[in-house]
């Protein structure tokens, strides 16, 4: 066992998470296993420990004896920071802004009823989230006809 999991000073387990939050990118080393570097950051407290953890994912999905929510958990954080980013890299516009410009440009008939239905969905349904897929695309025919 490494880290806080070889500890018999250390509970391992009934331990509560309290938040989540993103970094960013992967800046902290987890507190429980001393060795993964995590991103998402779950903020673990036990009643029989002084002091709260920050751990990954599947260190405080063992340390609650719930994985599935600590990666249900990470995931929703991991989808709010997707939507709140911005589309198209550093340039500060939104999605429906994005697909106006891609619409000036010359497109195949199958990337224009693509962008037209994209935009119609971010337009009229707030907090539509599109899937990875089809923000890829969407991205790539930005990149390619905008710039």
């Amino acid at each position: 066992m490494r880290g806080k999991w070889g500890s018999t000073e250390v509970p391992q387990s009934k331990w509560s998470c309290v938040n989540v939050y993103d970094l960013g990118s992967p800046l902290l080393v987890c507190d429980m296993c001393e060795q993964q570097r995590i991103r998402y950051v779950h903020i673990m407290v036990h009643s029989d420990w002084n002091s709260e953890l920050k751990c990954g994912c599947v260190c405080a999905g063992y340390m609650e004896g719930d994985l599935e929510a600590a990666q249900l958990r990470e995931l929703g954080v991991k989808r709010e920071a997707r939507r709140q980013a911005k589309p198209i890299g550093r340039d500060a516009i939104s999605w429906v802004q994005a697909a106006d410009k891609i619409l000036e440009y010359e497109l195949t008939s199958k990337e224009l009823d693509f962008v037209t239905d994209m935009r119609a969905r971010f337009k009229l349904r707030p907090g539509f989230e599109a899937t990875e897929r089809q923000e890829n695309w969407f991205v790539d025919i930005y990149k390619r006809v905008v710039r």
